[in-house]
């Protein structure tokens, strides 16, 4: 599985200036179903085996989407989910440490793997992770041919 993230847009109330989006929009894989948050995003889980996913919302016609055949899996245990306890980006020059006191890592696990916000104010952002410890992620290096930390 690999995660899928969209939105929905009302076609006919966007205009080339300001997009209108669908929220309560239901996104459905087979038995699967996710709903539009209050902005028309969504993320879901899509099994690669599946090529479609349905949007139905209310007042609206049902429509069916493609899904490209993905080739990165999804693993579960690389998802880390819930808030952040602090941002430091003045201890050490071009790194970003993440601290999170509500979780533990194995220390040097995450080491090489891109970080990819997928909320809030640095959402779609990505940065690779240098190193980690129990309760912190440093972020550095170069993702994508672009200069060190977030990008």
């Amino acid at each position: 599985m690999v995660i899928l993230k969209g939105y929905v847009r009302d076609g006919q109330a966007s205009t080339e200036y300001d997009e209108a989006m669908i929220s309560g929009a239901a996104i459905i894989q087979k038995t699967r179903v996710t709903y539009t948050s209050s902005n028309g995003t969504f993320y879901t889980s899509a099994d690669t085996a599946t090529n479609y996913a349905t949007c139905e919302a209310a007042g609206y016609r049902t429509v069916e989407y493609s899904i490209p055949v993905f080739a990165t899996t999804y693993d579960p245990s690389g998802v880390i989910s819930g808030s952040v306890t602090s941002i430091d980006t003045s201890s050490h020059v071009s790194i970003t440490t993440i601290w999170d006191t509500n979780k533990i890592y194995i220390s040097e696990t995450l080491t090489g793997r891109v970080l990819i916000m997928m909320d809030g104010l640095d959402d779609g952002k990505t940065a690779v992770i240098i190193t980690n410890t129990a309760n912190s992620i440093d972020l550095g290096g170069i993702s994508g041919g672009n200069p060190t930390g977030w990008v």
